[in-house]
C-alpha cells in the first residue's frame, strides 16, 4: 500500500493496491518491522534443499520482472502473499503446491505450508521489539545484523 492509504481485506478484492515484490537483507525488513514499527516478527523458515532453495530464489526474481514489466494488482483472495509464494514454488517445481484453502487464506498459510513439507513441523521463530542486542547491530552492516540474528534464532531453537 502506499503511505496516505490503509489496508482492507474487503478493498484488497477490487484492485486497490498494486502489487509488488520488495527485495533486502534482512536487516531492512525484520529491523524495520521490529524496531520502528514496533512489531514482533515471526519467521518461519522455508525446508528447502540448497538446490531447492535457488530454483524458489530464481522463480522469484524472474516473477519479480514480470510484475516490474507489466504491473498487476493484488488481490485478498487470489494475489495475496501465500498465493504469490505458491505460484511461484510451482512455477521452480510444478505441482508441489497444491490448491487448498491455505493457498487462498493467508491466516492458514503456516498449516499449508506444513502440510505440503515446506515447514518444519516446530520451526517458528519470534523476533521481540525489545532485543537490545539486535538492535545494537543495526547501524552496522547488513552482514552482522543477520549474523546476531542467527545467534538469537540458534539460542531460541534450543530453549
Amino acid at each position: 500500500r502506499e503511505a496516505d492509504e490503509s489496508y482492507s481485506a474487503f478493498l484488497g478484492l477490487f484492485n486497490k493496491y498494486e502489487l509488488w515484490y520488495g527485495w533486502g537483507v534482512e536487516r531492512d525488513f525484520i529491523g524495520v518491522r521490529v524496531f520502528l514499527l514496533k512489531q514482533a516478527v515471526e519467521l518461519y523458515p522455508l525446508d528447502l534443499t540448497p538446490e531447492e532453495a535457488s530454483a524458489v530464489f530464481i522463480a522469484l526474481a524472474k516473477r519479480t520482472a514480470e510484475v516490474a514489466k507489466t504491473p498487476e494488482f493484488y488481490n485478498t483472495l487470489t494475489h495475496n502473499c501465500t498465493n504469490e509464494l505458491a505460484r511461484t514454488v510451482n512455477a521452480a517445481y510444478p505441482g508441489r503446491l497444491q490448491p487448498g484453502l491455505g493457498k487462498f487464506i493467508p491466516g492458514l498459510s503456516i498449516d499449508y505450508l506444513k502440510s505440503a513439507g515446506l515447514l518444519a513441523e516446530h520451526e517458528r521463530f519470534v523476533i521481540p521489539t525489545n532485543n537490545s542486542t539486535l538492535l545494537r547491530t543495526i547501524n552496522q552492516t547488513p552482514a552482522d545484523f543477520s549474523r546476531e540474528l542467527r545467534t538469537l534464532l540458534e539460542s531460541t531453537a534450543r530453549e
